[in-house]
């Protein structure tokens, strides 16, 4: 069934059409939720929450603004900035897949494993790697990521900055050890 039919059945609360949304969306869902908090049990709460504010507001979904993966991918970043301001903003324990946003410095993250370019990340402090998320993985805008963040579009910016100096200064001192061991 199409998602625009399960989004129609879902506004009639039919649990299979429910089910079957669940089926298709949850793993992208999970993934994102794995970015930003800090273990699996944690992420799947954040699922789990998502999905209820989903149902509860699917009627408010708009295709006319944005597809529903859109929507959905907002919701779960929304909710897992939640459990992080609830928890206190500790650090993401794992993330098991990445878009490919990263095209803007090529040249940097290229050079590395996905496995090693993951653990420098969760070493960036708490807002670097919320922005950084953000910007660079959900591809929002400063003005959006400071709304969301309550903080201003230049804390914004240069939280995103002071993140890539970092994951280019530690991406550089990998590349040197490896270097140099050659």
């Amino acid at each position: 069934m199409l998602v625009p039919e399960l989004i129609q059945k879902c506004l009639k609360k039919d649990p299979s059409a429910q089910r079957e949304l669940v089926g298709l969306f949850a793993p992208m869902m999970l993934s994102i939720s794995r970015r930003y908090v800090q273990d699996d049990g944690l992420a799947y709460d954040v699922l789990q929450e998502s999905w209820i504010n989903i149902f509860q507001h699917i009627e408010t979904f708009n295709a006319a603004l944005g597809s529903f993966e859109g929507w959905i991918s907002r919701i779960v970043v929304n909710q897992s900035l939640k459990e992080l301001r609830r928890r206190k903003g500790k650090y993401i324990s794992e993330i098991n897949q990445i878009t490919e946003h990263y095209v803007d410095e090529p040249e940097v993250y290229s050079q590395l494993e996905t496995e090693t370019l993951f653990r420098l990340i969760l070493q960036l402090p708490d807002g670097c790697r919320e922005i950084f998320n953000l910007y660079v993985m959900e591809q929002f805008a400063h003005k959006e990521i400071a709304a969301l963040l309550n903080i201003s579009e230049g804390t914004s910016r240069s939280q995103l900055n002071r993140a890539r100096n970092l994951l280019r200064n530690k991406i550089e001192q990998i590349t040197y050890s490896k270097a140099k061991a050659v």
